[in-house]
């Protein structure tokens, strides 16, 4: 069997997962929808952490959206403890991410931890997936 470069699987409930076949021109419309200025307000002056693993939604579309527009982008590589994390948005100001409320928890309590350590003046938005953010 024979799996496209695209296909993504996003989780409908924990432990179960609905399989998605994206074709190239759909990711195309994404992009132009998500560089749309009142989609996600990006800019080539953001500087993006996605943290949203490309088989989940392709990254709902942001490493696309990001090149499009010329924006710097930030990845943590297989490096994903909470105070790493922190420290790689912190140092590269990280204006956006996007992830789901599990990384969001993890990086509030490394924060909590050591609020000195981080600085996060320039993350200006964060996207949030599946559930509510865990923070005002």
């Amino acid at each position: 069997m024979r799996i496209p470069p695209w296909a993504c699987a996003t989780p409908a409930a924990p432990r179960e997962a609905e399989g998605g076949d994206v074709h190239p021109p759909l990711n195309y419309l994404h992009t132009l929808t998500i560089a749309m200025t009142d989609a996600m307000s990006l800019s080539a002056v953001d500087t993006l952490c996605g943290i949203v693993p490309m088989f989940h939604a392709n990254s709902w579309g942001l490493p696309w959206v990001a090149n499009m527009l010329g924006m710097k982008q930030v990845y943590p590589h297989r490096f994903m403890d909470p105070a790493r994390l922190a420290k790689l948005m912190s140092d590269e100001g990280v204006t956006i991410s996007a992830g789901v409320p599990t990384i969001w928890q993890g990086l509030k309590a490394a924060y909590e931890a050591n609020p000195a350590g981080f600085d996060f003046s320039n993350l200006e938005r964060v996207t949030c997936g599946a559930r509510r953010r865990p923070f005002p």
